[in-house]
């Protein structure tokens, strides 16, 4: 993995993961439970990238069936987007069980770690996660580190 330095919000480092990561003929799956994930959706629609959302209410935690079933009838998608730690209500969510279904189906996953890296278990394996956007400014008594950060294999300064 690198850790690619930004300047900007969180929001900047997450729109700056999934306009270099899902491409231009891919299709994201969107899994959203609240103001976050409803973000993502929209940075797509600026993009004019295709997706998908699977939605929860803000108060429920992610439609994992939802997202299994959306997997299996399409094939097309190519990333699954989600967030770890919605700070709109703080929930924590089951990124391992939605990392499952993505190892299992064989898609990458981009994950919002925005408010949730170094304070929270984060598996880039075992979830197939393909890059985490992160910040250091809701995090700053944790982990002493640049403002923002972008986390993938598929880059390289060499």
């Amino acid at each position: 993995y690198v850790a690619v330095m930004l300047t900007g919000s969180g929001t900047a480092a997450v729109e700056a993961m999934v306009g270099s990561l899902v491409p231009r003929d891919g299709r994201a799956l969107v899994v959203a439970n609240g103001v976050y994930g409803d973000r993502m959706a929209a940075m797509l629609t600026a993009q004019g990238k295709r997706f998908t959302v699977v939605a929860a209410e803000w108060t429920s935690p992610m439609d994992l069936a939802g997202v299994e079933r959306a997997l299996t009838a399409d094939a097309s998608v190519t990333h699954v987007l989600a967030v770890q730690h919605e700070t709109t209500t703080g929930r924590d969510n089951d990124v391992a069980a939605l990392g499952a279904l993505c190892k299992r189906f064989g898609k990458p996953m981009l994950l919002d770690g925005v408010s949730s890296f170094a304070g929270e278990p984060i598996d880039f394996e075992g979830w197939n996660l393909e890059a985490v956007a992160a910040t250091a400014a809701a995090l700053h008594r944790r982990l002493a580190c640049p403002p923002h950060l972008l986390l993938s294999p598929r880059i390289s300064f060499g």
